[in-house]
């Protein structure tokens, strides 16, 4: 207990799945968790469900105007920010290039990587007026991993991955104390993921993890409380693989649907 006692930390997309675990496990390490995310009935039903440590906030990341109202507010109502979890995501259809929609491709990019970016951009100021802080960008294995049908998101995570590593090195050579590291999931079993694919299809993903089964959204929470806290105070730039194994012998991606 206590890992992250006293600090503030922002988690968006932290509604459901791998965000609101991160929330849970921050707040019960002893932080002040400040939700985001564009549900606000199942952001507000996060917060009640954690409760006094965690606050829900309305928050679409695309937004730039809401990015700095959202971090005016958290310094205001906590006195600083000292943890930014960048975690809201989209996925994209599983299409061939020439078939890959433009307006996809920039609401992808939009919400996953100009999302992150924004939240860097604003976190930073209220960082460094404190004692610094950590920034944790929730990127893929698809940032590793290439998939034929799966340019959009694939590309929208490696540049996540790049963002995370030229920035950290900013802070680092500015002695900001801010460190800033990425997690690469792999087959997380969500709600949402659950809901959007077959339990054959599952059972299939299942099997191209040598671990042989798919991850739980505690697994990324820990890695990230372990970044967020003062014991990777000697980590920063770091892209932290949590997926089974799946890297280790990845298998084939399926062709595209379409």
């Amino acid at each position: 207990m206590g890992r992250v006692a006293g600090k503030t930390a922002i988690i968006t997309g932290g509604a459901a799945g791998i965000g609101r675990s991160i929330a849970v496990l921050l707040a019960g390490e002893g932080a002040h968790v400040v939700i985001t995310d564009t549900s606000v009935e199942g952001g507000r039903e996060a917060a009640r469900a954690i409760g006094k440590r965690a606050v829900f906030m309305s928050h679409d990341v695309a937004d730039e105007a809401a990015w700095i109202g959202v971090i005016a507010d958290t310094v205001k109502q906590f006195g600083g920010l000292n943890i930014l979890v960048n975690n809201a995501g989209i996925g994209s259809p599983n299409v061939r290039p020439e078939n890959a929609d433009l307006d996809q491709w920039r609401r992808v990019q939009s919400v996953n990587l100009e999302g992150t970016f924004l939240g860097c951009k604003h976190a930073l100021p209220a960082m460094e007026s404190g004692n610094g802080g950590a920034i944790i960008n929730i990127s893929s294995i698809a940032a590793f991993v290439p998939t034929a049908g799966d340019l959009v998101y694939g590309a929208s995570k490696a540049a996540v991955l790049q963002l995370t590593r030229s920035l950290a090195l900013h802070c680092a050579r500015n002695r900001s104390n801010i460190r800033v590291n990425s997690i690469h999931p792999g087959a997380i079993r969500t709600k949402g993921v659950e809901g959007r694919r077959s339990p054959e299809i599952l059972r299939q993903v299942e099997r191209s993890i040598p671990g042989g089964q798919m991850g739980e959204p505690q697994d990324i929470a820990y890695a990230a409380l372990y970044l967020a806290s003062d014991e990777s105070k000697y980590v920063t730039g770091m892209a932290m693989i949590v997926d089974g194994g799946y890297m280790l012998a990845p298998v084939p991606p399926r062709a595209p649907e379409n």
